[in-house]
């Protein structure tokens, strides 16, 4: 059913590297703790998805992703303006054409929130997570740290800057890197039900390969989010994503399209 090549395999590594944050979240449990579960499904279309170069012939094709987590989080004053919060989650993507892209993760991830006054807020977590895929070469091991600062403008909007390390470790090397990213978000609420979220976002990955390969991606998203009923939201997005690399003849674009229903409790 797919086309994109087949690479050699080498033997998976077994890896713990969850162990630090499930002794984290376990060393914070409080009888004050809130737990929240979010679910959602999702459709969409990538223009691009195996991410040719701009000079081939693009090749198109259809995915669902479902995803499901639990959050955990409680006080750590009095005043409660410092969490701890805990996550795990869990995600499944599944392509049409290209079932060799299929691939299903599980994230585990600690940090803390502040509230540093009325109106700013800021958050640090730590994460690690397992994949597999459909193509074995593609099973990664991955840890990472995210770092966000969030101003809420007005009532109705906000702004958020966010910055992301993460080193991917894949059981072939081709597909193992080191990346950071860095972002600046924005929130409006339309209307008492209807958000809308957009922002921009700027990625470096330096991959293990034997010559030197690095990629460097600009994203650029707007979602608009309806809810529904208390528990129940209906989401489209656009994303454009351009895509270029140290490499000649390598740069691409692609332009990923999606509708979703989430629910959280």
């Amino acid at each position: 059913m797919c086309s994109l090549r087949q690479l050699p395999q080498r033997k998976h590594r077994n890896k713990n590297m969850l162990s630090i944050l499930l002794l984290t979240g376990i060393a914070v449990g409080s009888a004050q703790a809130e737990v929240a579960f979010n679910a959602g499904v999702r459709t969409g279309y990538d223009s691009n998805v195996n991410g040719v170069a701009r000079t081939a012939d693009e090749e198109a094709d259809r995915f669902v992703s479902a995803a499901a987590s639990l959050v955990y989080y409680t006080a750590l004053d009095p005043a409660k303006t410092t969490y701890f919060v805990g996550q795990v989650g869990a995600i499944s993507n599944h392509y049409d054409r290209y079932d060799i892209l299929d691939n299903s993760a599980l994230i585990l991830s600690g940090g803390l929130y502040r509230q540093l006054n009325t109106t700013w807020s800021g958050q640090i977590s730590v994460r690690g997570g397992e994949r597999q895929a459909e193509q074995s070469a593609r099973d990664t091991d991955s840890v990472g740290s995210t770092v966000e600062i969030k101003n809420q403008l007005t009532p109705q909007l906000w702004v958020k800057l966010v910055g992301d390390i993460e080193d991917a470790d894949a059981d072939l090397d081709y597909f193992s890197y080191t990346g950071t990213s860095v972002g600046v978000l924005l929130g409006y609420q339309v209307l008492a039900n209807t958000f809308i979220n957009g922002g921009y976002t700027y990625t470096q990955r330096d991959f293990a390969t034997t010559a030197d390969f690095e990629t460097k991606t600009d994203t650029y998203f707007v979602e608009a989010t309806r809810r529904l009923s208390r528990q129940w939201y209906l989401s489209g997005s656009y994303a454009f994503k351009d895509n270029r690399s140290n490499i000649s003849a390598t740069d691409y674009d692609n332009h990923v399209m999606a509708v979703g229903i989430n629910f959280n409790y």
